[in-house]
């Protein structure tokens, strides 16, 4: 018997079969300053990279996200400010 996740709408139809693309959790980074670097996320074959940067406990005034890209299965990141971030990552698929 299969896991996942189905959503239908109110008409019945079919608005999310995520059934056999389930995510999975992988680690995190931290990315500090104003300096630049990348992390290749290490994907299992067939699968594809995700990430997100987590919410910081406090923001302020001129406080500026870090310019972030994902290449292939690498994220690529320059900083834009003395703040540290944490980036979430895993593969989907």
């Amino acid at each position: 018997m299969g896991v996942g996740l189905q959503v239908f709408g109110e008409n019945g139809g079919l608005l999310l079969d995520a059934s056999d693309q389930l995510c999975r959790y992988l680690g995190e980074i931290i990315i500090a300053g104003t300096g630049a670097g990348q992390f290749n996320i290490p994907v299992h074959q067939g699968k594809n990279p995700w990430f997100f940067i987590k919410e910081q406990a406090y923001f302020t005034q001129g406080m500026l996200m870090p310019e972030i890209i994902l290449v292939a299965n690498t994220i690529i990141w320059k900083g834009r400010s003395t703040n540290t971030y944490h980036v979430v990552y895993g593969e989907w698929g």
